[in-house]
């Protein structure tokens, strides 16, 4: 009988199955182990380079995202700061406009509630306005009251323009700079569905002017002799419809309590020194022995005579008697506790005053507080003294020892204009502060200093 080649290999194969079984289990151990070792190699070697294929393609995938992410990064960051700059100025027209004379008021000023309806508010908005009242109330002396180009010079690292340039390995940096980007805006929260509820804000005609100082927050047509002027606003926020409601309280008469330049300053408090006070005097009550003098330049600045209290706590020993303490800056209640961010050259950071000006401050000057603030940096252009930085005020006045013999001095106002003098005897602060205090003012806008 003739067998064919298939029915020749089952033969064979059942002869031999038997004997390998037995070859395989009189082998040694570390034969088998070997044996066991080939097989696996080969398949680690096979799952090994599925999985490298699987992360290959990944890695490919997340570089290309990531330079998506830095690229439209920089554009989705500039479009959001046209979007804040869209809603200030659409803001503030309908501020003006609701404050506006309108024939079907007969012409008459608003009064009362005026409200501002806005649709569509993302709520990175709300966030802005909220940072900003924020720079306001804790610091006072970041330049947001300034121009819209400076303000985005003082963003914060994370706020910057998209992703950082690339570092000289790019792909990493670029994966890097993607992932510290989506952390800092918090991407995942892009376009999620809104949370039920409500925000309201209560904003101060302070910092009403701070947010939109070029509207016509005080009313009315600026050509009348009495105009209506927003005392305070309410801001509410709906999550879910995304519609901001500004109620603004409009109260009769002109405005005169916020300096626009310098919204820490209390207007009416600087008003008082200045013509109750300080133009009361004659040259010769400022012409006494200086001890009597200083009490009755403190008096005029709203200041007490606490030669005795602890620094921090009061004590004005050292207020006109050195060549630096010779500023008088009257400041808002809230702006008093400011704290100094570095930003004064010579200045300690922090430079806690505000317990000291509550304290020394005589009240029936009007609101806020009163101190002698340190004059160096009045020499610049805007000025970097403690008053304009750290406070954000001007000065009621500010005393200046007059050469050549500096037996004499002047007290000014911020712009430089005299407002009264005197030649004190007695026993003057010593001649070498004296001298200083002139150097630290010397090149400033006072007329009344040049030799």
């Amino acid at each position: 009988m003739v067998v064919g080649a298939s029915g020749l290999r089952m033969r064979v194969n059942r002869v031999a199955r038997p004997l390998m079984k037995k070859r395989q289990k009189d082998m040694k151990k570390s034969e088998l182990a070997a044996d066991t070792a080939e097989k696996s190699f080969e398949a680690v070697r096979k799952e090994l380079k599925s999985k490298r294929s699987t992360i290959k393609k990944a890695s490919v995938d997340l570089l290309k995202t990531a330079k998506v992410i830095c690229a439209e990064g920089k554009m989705v960051d500039k479009m959001s700061r046209k979007m804040w700059e869209l809603f200030q100025s659409t803001l503030k027209k309908k501020i003006r406009d609701a404050l506006s004379l309108k024939k079907e008021n007969d012409y008459q000023l608003p009064l009362g509630q005026v409200p501002i309806l806005l649709n569509n508010v993302e709520p990175e908005l709300l966030d802005q306005v909220r940072k900003s009242l924020g720079e306001m109330v804790t610091a006072l002396s970041s330049s947001t009251d300034d121009d819209d180009d400076e303000a985005e010079q003082n963003e914060d690292e994370e706020e910057k323009e998209g992703c950082a340039e690339p570092a000289v390995d790019s792909r990493r940096a670029i994966v890097v700079d993607a992932v510290d980007y989506t952390i800092a805006r918090r991407v995942e929260s892009w376009n999620s569905r809104r949370q039920p509820g409500k925000t309201e804000i209560e904003l101060s005609r302070p910092q009403l002017v701070h947010l939109w100082k070029k509207s016509n927050t005080r009313g009315g047509d600026f050509k009348q002799k009495r105009m209506n002027h927003v005392s305070s606003a309410t801001l509410s926020y709906e999550h879910t419809s995304c519609q901001l409601t500004l109620m603004l309280n409009v109260v009769a008469g002109e405005a005169n309590d916020v300096d626009p330049e310098y919204p820490g300053t209390s207007v009416e408090r600087l008003r008082n020194i200045q013509a109750a006070r300080v133009k009361s005097l004659s040259v010769e009550d400022l012409s006494k022995d200086w001890e009597e003098v200083r009490r009755t330049i403190l008096w005029a600045g709203g200041l007490k005579d606490l030669p005795h209290s602890q620094p921090g706590q009061g004590y004005t020993g050292h207020s006109f008697n050195d060549d630096n303490h010779c500023d008088l800056t009257p400041m808002l209640g809230d702006v008093a506790h400011n704290l100094h961010g570095g930003e004064i050259r010579g200045i300690a950071m922090g430079n806690r005053l505000g317990p000291g000006i509550e304290i020394a401050s005589l009240p029936e000057l009007g609101p806020g507080g009163s101190w002698s603030t340190c004059t160096n940096g009045c020499h610049l252009d805007p000025p970097q003294d403690v008053a304009h930085v750290q406070f954000r005020s001007r000065i009621a006045f500010k005393l200046v020892w007059a050469p050549p013999d500096f037996n004499s001095f002047v007290l000014v106002d911020d712009g430089g204009e005299l407002l009264n003098q005197g030649r004190p005897k007695g026993d003057l602060p010593d001649l070498r502060m004296r001298r200083g205090n002139y150097a630290l003012v010397k090149g400033s806008k006072c007329p009344y200093l040049t030799i």
